[in-house]
């Protein structure tokens, strides 16, 4: 039996490495040991059994290789210029690479407008640069404002892309948490027009407005935000330095050392809202609107075209869709409909002259909806007269207002929804009317389907004839009473159909993609419903009814027309024909075409955004519809102004176009890096040495982990796991995030042993170590290998290639224990030829902690400088004297943190030691 004594190294048969002993127990004639474990940071408790001395060290093959393996995968992420794209199941795209490498060039402070085209993925490039510093500890509370159609997307594509949960934060949560309920969730994403602060609201006291901005907007801006991602960013430039989402932005923006601002259309053609919107970033480089150039924007922005864009092999990403136009023409049992339209169109036409004439903008708004319900569907015109008579059988006024200043993002349900809520005062001689028509249209539905709909039933059949009867359908509608009617039409008939609209949450939408991706035929979606949405698997969609604004149905084609459709998208626009609508829009979209050729346009959507208040189509087509013979010159007003507007956000194009070649190389460097093949080398390896199981199947392997939990039908390959619909295994997983995390401890007189690798020449013998070196208080721990030959050379290149030799699948490799040396010796003299390169290293690791010192500093000082502003303007006094003695004890926090931080010292340790012999030759 050895003997051992307090602060002795010794091996520990259990866990493999060598553990410390920091104090003996010896009760009843029984001796056990409390050990401390370097690796493990933490104490253990062994018998004398468990224990041996270090010169009888016995190892295990799988257990040194998984050790080696965890080493170089712990390496990589120190070393490696960009790190996020190695993680997780994408694989990104050479443009989205080439912004993640500008944009954290300096990790310090990231302040970028990400202006990519629409469809290319910014979402996927801020979740990169989110990920990136994560990983580098540069940031830890991230806040993500997204239109409120989007929000639900974002959760989703951060949870789904890059294993990271977000909170959602609504309004109704604001009255819920305590104090600032913005500083209990780390990683929040809400509304922008749920946060913007308020100047006035009618009925309003100051008081009140105070409260509510206290609750918001201040905040927020208090909760000490390390990076901040606004999505559509271009709605903060407003129309003024005044209006509220501008103050939204100039507010985070200050409070915040890193941000991002996403969209496709910073510009809108308007140089003062650009200025406003870039001076964001960086307001002492663009004092003013004159000071906005190319040269001056290039620094701080991203931005690919679509016809620049290029997949990992160097083609061109996407190919060219066709969009089809189906007149529907009215047959003889369907003339009733017909009679129901033109009478809808007198209503609607009449009564929208009279709201505009009183100046009743929600009521005018409302027979602009009338008409587009009835170009949709009988069902849906029907609900929607049901809902107005109510209204004008009740007894309750209500005054119109301004319609809101977001009121032109929303879609028809949505407007149609909070229209229906207000109680509007009827027209003349309304009710009578609503009546007659509401009639008219149980008349029509007692008739059977719409035109529309039989026409829809016989285009789903023959697309399925052409292609195949697995072929999906995206099916869009404006409005949900038709959507419902559509669902229960097509369910009769045979075919499996989702729904999707803005009401659903975020499990009931999640639920109805699955359903639709996974089996049934069609998803009827609204606009609303249909934002963000990724559905690259579907390649056909048909527009059943059609917005006015074709930028809308631009948008809804966009749902299947992006990164990641291998098939060629067609779209089907169906129109009635002998109506007005069928009329602007043709005459509408052949001069539009004419127009965007001849300005080196693709799609209005890439230039200008859909919600633009300057380009009004409803007007458009109610003076059509008031004046039918006057369509083309109409139209032709129309399209003046557009192409004014598209001339003017030309000139902006260009100062933000950039001239750069997208590199395949960057790609290819990230997709072919071996990272997955260090984790499958450490995942098999230390299954293999821990009582686990792998099974190797025709498709991926099943897991099952020491605690008995399982990993089934998974890949460690990322493109088999898409193409194969794996699973892919990679550090996000819980598991496998732990297991890398091992990181040994190799000790002065610990036994080596000895590997002999086959493919290495026989030439090539000496011994290989790992190095940890690293400084105190800080998690950046840098691995080097080392390898001293036989004869005293100091061979580096030779020992990176002996560790990506030992964590190849093709290379034999033989553990000897017949390796008899005095390993003291050996490792006093490996220790001392290592430790002029851990200097080095040393010195570098320092530099940096204290050049991040300093940006922390800076950073904070800014910080605490705002927050004392913002504080001193809040009127209540008991409130601003708490949240003054708040920040001062914040600040002596930080303070003592920080002096902390600067008093370093360095840690430099061997992780394993071998003697290699090559056997090749």
């Amino acid at each position: 039996m050895n003997e051992y004594s307090e602060e002795q190294w010794v091996w520990s048969k259990v866990s493999q490495e060598p553990l410390k002993i920091i104090e003996i127990n010896k009760q009843w004639n029984v001796t056990s040991y409390k050990l401390w474990s370097q690796s493990q940071n933490k104490s253990v408790i062994h018998s004398s059994n468990q224990i041996d001395t270090l010169a009888n060290a016995k190892y295990n093959l799988e257990f040194l290789i998984y050790t080696i393996a965890t080493a170089r995968i712990n390496q990589a992420y120190t070393t490696e210029s960009i790190i996020s794209p190695l993680e997780g199941n994408l694989i990104p795209l050479p443009h989205q690479l080439t912004a993640l490498k500008k944009i954290t060039q300096n990790p310090n402070q990231i302040r970028f407008l990400l202006a990519d085209e629409v469809g290319l993925g910014k979402t996927i490039e801020a979740g990169l640069v989110l990920k990136e510093m994560k990983i580098r500890d540069k940031i830890k509370r991230i806040l993500i404002l997204a239109p409120r159609g989007l929000v639900y997307q974002w959760i989703l594509e951060m949870k789904d892309r890059f294993n990271e949960d977000f909170q959602l934060i609504e309004p109704n949560d604001y009255a819920i948490f305590e104090e600032n309920y913005w500083q209990r969730f780390d990683q929040v994403i809400a509304t922008v027009d749920s946060v913007k602060p308020l100047s006035s609201r009618k009925g309003w006291s100051e008081s009140k407005i105070e409260s509510y901005n206290e609750k918001r907007y201040n905040n927020l801006l208090l909760a000490g935000w390390d990076l901040v991602i606004i999505d559509e960013s271009h709605k903060l430039g407003g129309t003024s330095s005044s209006v509220a989402r501008f103050r939204l932005g100039k507010g985070l923006a200050e409070s915040t050392p890193n941000i991002l601002l996403l969209s496709a259309t910073p510009h809108q053609g308007n140089r003062k809202q650009f200025h406003r919107l870039i001076s964001l970033l960086d307001p002492k480089a663009f004092p003013n609107p004159n000071c906005v150039s190319k040269e001056t924007v290039e620094p701080y922005i991203v931005r690919t075209e679509k016809r620049n864009a290029i997949d990992s092999s160097g083609d061109l990403l996407f190919t060219k869709r066709t969009t089809l136009l189906k007149n529907i023409d009215w047959q003889k049992k369907h003339e009733i409909q017909k009679d129901l339209y033109e009478r809808i169109t007198d209503y609607a036409l009449n009564g929208y002259n009279q709201a505009k004439k009183e100046n009743r903008q929600h009521l005018a708004f409302l027979m602009i909806l009338m008409q587009r319900l009835v170009s949709s569907s009988t069902r849906a015109i029907k609900s929607a007269l049901e809902k107005r008579l109510y209204v004008l059988e009740s007894d309750k006024v209500q005054t119109d207002t301004e319609l809101e200043e977001d009121w032109n993002e929303k879609d028809g349900q949505m407007q149609l929804d909070e229209i229906f809520e207000k109680i509007l005062n009827p027209l003349n001689n309304e009710k009578e009317t609503v009546e007659e028509l509401l009639s008219l249209t149980r008349k029509c539905e007692s008739i059977g389907p719409d035109v529309k709909t039989e026409y829809l039933l016989n285009l789903l059949v023959q697309i399925q004839s052409d292609e195949s009867s697995k072929t999906k359908f995206l099916i869009f509608t404006e409005f949900t009473s038709t959507q419902k009617m559509l669902q229960e039409f097509l369910i009769s008939r045979g075919f499996e159909a989702e729904i999707l609209h803005g009401s659903m949450n975020m499990q009931q939408r999640a639920k109805a993609q699955e359903n639709f991706s996974r089996k049934s035929q069609i998803l009827i979606s609204t606009e609303a419903g249909g934002e963000g949405l990724n559905l690259q698997f579907c390649h056909i969609v048909i527009n059943y009814d059609l917005p006015w604004n074709p930028m809308r149905i631009e948008q809804r084609i966009g749902r299947v027309d992006r990164i990641g459709q291998k098939l060629p998208v067609k779209a089907f626009n169906l129109a009635l024909t002998e109506t007005v609508e069928s009329r602007v829009l043709q005459v509408l979209e052949s001069k539009l075409d004419v127009i965007l050729s001849d300005l080196g346009v693709d799609k209005l959507t890439d230039v200008l955004d859909s919600s633009d208040t300057e380009l009004n189509f409803n007007k458009l087509y109610i003076e059509s519809l008031d004046e039918p013979e006057q369509i083309e010159s109409k139209v032709d007003i129309f399209l003046s102004s557009v192409k004014n507007k598209i001339n003017r956000e030309q000139n902006y194009r260009e100062i933000i176009s950039q001239d750069k070649n997208l590199d395949v190389e960057i790609a290819k460097t990230v997709n072919e890096h071996p990272l997955p093949l260090w984790i499958e080398s450490m995942v098999l390896n230390y299954l293999k040495s821990n009582n686990g199981s792998i099974i190797e199947k025709n498709r991926g392997f099943d897991i099952v982990w020491p605690d008995g939990e399982t990993s089934l039908s998974i890949s460690f390959e990322k493109k088999e796991s898409e193409n194969k619909n794996l699973k892919f295994l990679s550090l996000e997983d819980e598991h496998v995030r732990k297991i890398s995390k091992y990181i040994s401890t190799f000790v002065k007189g610990q036994k080596i042993p000895m590997l002999k690798i086959k493919n290495l020449s026989k030439d090539i013998s000496g011994i290989f170590s790992l190095w940890q070196v690293g400084i105190s208080e800080n998690k950046k721990m840098v691995v080097f290998p080392m390898f001293i030959h036989d004869d005293g050379r100091k061979l580096k290149p030779t020992a990176s290639h002996i560790w990506d030799l030992i964590l190849s699948k093709k290379t034999p490799i033989q553990l000897e224990h017949s390796f008899d040396e005095n390993f003291v010796e050996i490792f006093n003299k490996n220790f001392e030829l290592s430790s002029s390169e851990g200097k080095i290293i040393f010195e570098n690791i320092q530099e940096e902690h204290k050049k991040n010192l300093k940006n922390e500093q800076e950073k904070m000082r800014i910080f605490f400088e705002y927050q004392e502003k913002l504080i001193a303007k809040i009127g209540l006094e008991n409130v601003r004297k708490k949240r003054q003695n708040n920040l001062e004890r914040e600040k002596r926090r930080f303070v003592t943190n920080m002096d902390k931080l600067d008093d370093i010292f360095p840690e430099f340790n061997a992780i394993i030691m071998l003697k290699i012999e090559g056997m090749l030759g």
